[in-house]
Parts: structure tokens; C-alpha cells; sequence
């Protein structure tokens, strides 16, 4: 998890379906691995959850994983 966030003590985790985004959605190197960007409008039809983290330091413990 980025270190931007780590000190937060709240986050909200929207999962999105990227295939209902087709092309708006590009991989993007960053520091740690590659991350996905969404560069449209993001239709709610694509939310597929949305998680609510107490302390944005246990994000990984507290979302399921792919």
C-alpha cells in the first residue's frame, strides 16, 4: 500500500468490473507495480463494491483480494 494513505484513518475502497470500461482504463507503472487509471466518466454500473476501512493502514487485511 502507498505510503500516501497509510496514515489515514479512513478509506473507501470502490471496486470497479474494468472490463466495463474498455479502453479507459491504461496500467500505469508507479513505485511498487503497475496500477490501473481510469481516464472517462466512471458509469456507477461498473462499482461492483465499495468497502468502508477503518484505518486505511489495514486496507490489505480488510478488502479481499482478486
Amino acid at each position: 500500500m502507498s505510503s500516501a494513505f497509510g496514515e489515514q484513518p479512513q478509506l473507501v475502497v470502490v471496486v470497479i468490473d474494468a472490463s466495463a470500461l474498455g479502453d479507459a482504463v491504461r496500467w500505469e507503472d508507479a513505485p511498487g507495480g503497475s496500477y490501473p487509471h481510469v481516464y472517462a466518466t466512471l458509469p456507477v454500473e461498473a462499482v461492483s463494491g465499495v468497502h468502508h476501512v477503518a484505518g486505511a493502514a489495514r486496507v490489505d487485511q480488510q478488502v479481499p483480494g482478486e
